[in-house]
């Protein structure tokens, strides 16, 4: 709870210092003048679990709600304070959190209502439109409020078709074992960690801002076009295991691999498993933490 206010503090400090939350630029440009480097991404990640936990709880445990009275005056606020603040500068971690949030309601409910449904596209149609309009156009077309709203789909595939279309050194499974291992270890003790594969795509073709990766690009690089149609499935496969092995431990853990499959269509490998590995084990132990019943699937 301590670091949740601390953090939350922190970020609408800094989107209030430079005026971001009222100013009239795109969204890509309020995002680099925070200045947060990769503390950026721990942040969201904390405070989706931490969100997500409580919420977990509170759907699992009506029974038990008094535990919960006092501590939701703290996790409402909370919420709703960062992740307001958090649309102006990125909707991808919310759209995280929201389908955490509809997994958990859907597997509570014995018959999922057209309403529920609904509600659900509604944000989802909210989440596309919000994107256009914080680029604050003042002459646009259709193609643009296509492109800006559906952008993070869009973007990724020009990734796999650069690698369709040039020459590159093939990995060979690298990405998945080694740059995963790494990822684990900071910078500092790691002197020649491996980079983020966005991040050595956006040095090679000398891009000023990064594109995000995706599964078939990663694929492409590691096994190239002729192995890919047996290798790729098989990291599906392995991904698609570790959502049941988790289920069948704690229905919580799994509801997060599933969302997490959002970001890992347009990423890379090993941040889709560190991501995992990081908000499950901090939703673990705010849930065992607060209940001595263990949630199977």
């Amino acid at each position: 709870d301590i670091i949740a206010i601390v953090l939350t503090g922190y970020f609408i400090w800094k989107n209030l210092k430079d005026g971001l939350i009222l100013s009239n630029i795109s969204y890509y440009t309020k995002r680099s003048m925070l200045s947060l480097g990769n503390i950026y991404d721990y942040i969201f990640m904390y405070m989706i679990a931490y969100c997500y936990s409580y919420y977990y709880l509170y759907a699992y445990n009506k029974s038990k709600i008094k535990m919960f009275s006092s501590k939701l005056f703290l996790i409402i606020p909370l919420s709703i304070a960062f992740w307001g603040i958090s649309l102006f500068t990125g909707r991808r971690y919310f759209i995280f959190l929201v389908l955490l949030l509809a997994f958990v309601a859907f597997s509570k409910a014995k018959k999922i209502k057209i309403k529920s449904i609904f509600i659900l596209c509604i944000i989802i149609c909210s989440m596309l439109f919000l994107s256009f309009y914080r680029m604050h156009l003042k002459q646009y077309t259709f193609k643009d409020v296509y492109y800006f709203s559906f952008g993070e789909f869009i973007n990724v595939n020009y990734v796999s078709n650069y690698y369709a279309c040039h020459d590159y050194e093939l990995k060979y499974g690298k990405t998945y074992i080694l740059n995963t291992l790494s990822y684990f270890l900071p910078s500092k003790i790691y002197k020649n960690k491996p980079k983020t594969l966005a991040l050595e795509f956006m040095n090679k073709i000398r891009s000023n801002y990064g594109l995000a990766f995706n599964p078939i690009a990663e694929g492409l690089i590691n096994f190239g076009e002729k192995w890919i149609y047996l290798f790729l499935p098989l990291v599906f496969i392995v991904y698609t295991n570790l959502a049941y092995k988790l289920g069948k431990k704690y229905n919580f853990l799994y509801f997060i691999v599933v969302s997490e499959t959002v970001n890992f269509m347009r990423g890379q490998f090993a941040t889709s498993i560190f991501s995992i590995v990081f908000i499950g084990v901090l939703s673990y132990l705010i849930v065992i933490s607060n209940t001595k019943t263990k949630y199977r699937k």
